[in-house]
C-alpha cells in the first residue's frame, strides 16, 4: 500500500487480524512495516552545526523503515454442556445422551450449556439439528445410516429457544423437543428401535460463521 502524508498529517488503518475457524482460542501476531519512499521533487533536508569557530552543514538523516509489531489474543465463545460425556470414537466432539419413550408423541430434553472459558460476555447461540440425509442403499439395507434415517423419518426434532444466550455463570437451558409420528414408527421392524441413534446439533455465534458441534445419541424405550 502507498500513500502520501503531509506535514503534520495522519492516516487511521483498519487492521484485520484472521486465524483459522477452527481456533477457538489462539495467540495472533503482525509486524507492520513502514517504508519512507522519497520522491522525485521532495527537497534536501540539511541541518547545520557550529563547531569551533565553523558552521558545518550536513544532510539530515531519516530513519527509513519503521516496523510496528501487533500482538492479539483471539478467544471465540465456546461452549459446554454439563450433560454432555466424551465419545470413544470422536473425542472433538462432545456425546449428549438421551432416552426417548416410544409411547409418549411429544416429549421434551433439558439441556444445560455454559461458556467454557470465564472471561466470557454473555453470547447469542442459534441451535439447528442436521437434517438426516437418505444414504445411498445397500445390498442388505443393514447399515447404520440407513436404520437410522428410516427411523428418524417417523421423527421431528425442535429447539426451544431458537436462540440462546449463553454465559460463563449461570447454565442456559436448551430445550429439545421431540415429537413422534406413531403411525409411521409402528410400522417399522422391532430390531429398527432397538438401534442407537445418532443426531447432530450445531450451534452457531449468531451472525457469524462459527459453530459447534455436538451428538445426540438416542435410544428408544417403552
Amino acid at each position: 500500500m502507498l500513500f502520501t502524508l503531509n506535514a503534520y498529517e495522519s492516516k487511521e488503518f483498519i487492521v484485520v487480524l484472521q486465524t483459522p475457524m477452527s481456533a477457538s482460542c489462539s495467540d495472533m501476531l503482525a509486524k507492520i512495516q513502514l517504508q519512507h519512499i522519497k520522491e522525485e521533487e521532495e527537497p534536501e533536508c540539511f541541518v547545520e552545526k557550529r563547531i569551533d569557530n565553523g558552521i558545518h552543514k550536513s544532510m539530515q538523516a531519516f530513519e527509513k523503515v519503521v516496523e510496528i509489531i501487533l500482538c492479539g489474543k483471539l478467544q471465540n465463545p465456546v461452549l459446554i454442556c454439563q450433560k454432555s460425556i466424551t465419545s470413544k470414537t470422536n473425542q472433538h466432539i462432545p456425546v449428549i445422551p438421551l432416552v426417548a419413550k416410544i409411547s409418549q408423541g411429544v416429549q421434551k430434553f433439558k439441556i444445560p450449556f455454559k461458556a467454557a472459558h470465564t472471561n466470557t460476555s454473555e453470547t447469542d447461540f442459534e441451535f439447528i439439528f442436521i437434517k438426516s440425509v437418505q444414504p445411498p442403499p445397500t445390498e442388505n439395507r443393514d447399515s447404520l445410516e440407513e436404520k437410522q434415517f428410516i427411523v428418524f423419518d417417523c421423527m421431528t426434532f425442535f429447539c426451544l429457544p431458537a436462540v440462546l444466550k449463553v454465559g460463563p455463570d449461570a447454565p442456559s437451558v436448551l430445550s429439545v423437543q421431540l415429537q413422534i409420528n406413531h403411525d409411521k414408527l409402528s410400522k417399522l421392524p422391532q430390531e429398527l428401535l432397538q438401534t442407537q441413534m445418532t443426531k447432530l446439533l450445531v450451534a452457531r455465534i449468531k451472525n457469524t460463521k462459527l459453530i459447534q458441534s455436538f451428538y445426540l445419541t438416542i435410544n428408544l424405550t417403552e
